[in-house]
């Protein structure tokens, strides 16, 4: 793989005279890395991986007190959005925006708050930091 801010055509790698196939993303240690290291790849890779917990969620809030839903959280939602933070929460807003949004819906379903609830709120109440805060926290 070929780290660069823009696309490089003319670099050719060769193993005993054999082209190496050029590859735009691999994923090292459970992290995506992307040829430009703007996080894109992984940062779609823990959306998709919040996108299965919201059907889920979303069952268990009728079912289940608000203390275990906070639980569960920690459990299934927390490792996902602070595994690799440090590396991926360096990008920018916008590519970071999509999983901030899923992390408030997946607070608002397991708090069973409308969406016009504050987002602070949410946070405050379940004692998690947003994601802005908690890399700021974990690079302290």
């Amino acid at each position: 793989m070929v780290f660069s801010p823009r696309r490089i055509f003319s670099i050719k790698l060769l193993l005993n005279n054999v082209e190496i196939e050029k590859a735009h993303t691999c994923k090292y240690l459970g992290i995506y890395l992307d040829d430009h290291l703007n996080w894109k790849h992984h940062i779609d890779y823990i959306c998709e991986k919040l996108v299965k917990f919201t059907g889920i969620f979303y069952r268990l809030t009728s079912k289940i007190s608000c203390g275990w839903l906070r639980n569960i959280y920690y459990s299934f939602v927390y490792p996902h959005l602070l595994y690799g933070i440090e590396m991926y929460a360096n990008t920018c807003v916008t590519y970071l925006d999509k999983v901030i949004k899923f992390n408030n819906k997946i607070l608002r379903i397991l708090q069973k708050c409308p969406i016009s609830t504050q987002v602070l709120e949410l946070y405050t109440k379940f004692n998690v930091l947003p994601l802005d805060k908690l890399h700021n926290h974990t690079c302290s």
